[in-house]
């Protein structure tokens, strides 16, 4: 054989070497998310009594939980900051509609509300 055939067979099976050492991993689903038989523990703080609330904060051992978007919690927000302006004037600052900022209002009053009546 020639010097240079053999150079270029060893040149082959290095590749070839390389490759099963630092390719691509093949391995299956069911092996990658194998079942492990435990299950976890529910926390009590974690799982609101509501599906759609998520933990907002936790002042002084009360949790907070809060189902607005950033600019829901912005139309909140401005509303009771600035109690003098009315809603059309915030639907505009905010570029929003009228109707928008009045539901939102409104689903915010009809929390506290039922908060207020389910701790009484």
């Amino acid at each position: 054989m020639k010097k240079e055939t053999r150079a270029f067979i060893d040149e082959l099976v290095k590749q070839k070497q390389y490759k099963k050492d630092n390719g691509p991993i093949d391995i299956s689903a069911d092996n990658l998310w194998k079942y492990s038989g435990k299950v976890e523990e529910e926390k009590e703080g974690f799982y609101p009594a509501h599906p759609q609330h998520y933990k907002h904060k936790e002042v002084k051992k009360v949790i907070i939980y809060n189902t607005f978007s950033d600019i829901e919690n912005l139309i909140i927000e401005s509303y009771f900051r600035n109690p003098n302006r009315n809603i059309t004037e915030i639907a505009e600052d905010l570029d929003k509609s009228k109707d928008f900022v009045t539901k939102t209002i409104s689903k915010y009053l009809d929390i506290k509300r039922n908060e207020r009546i389910n701790n009484e």
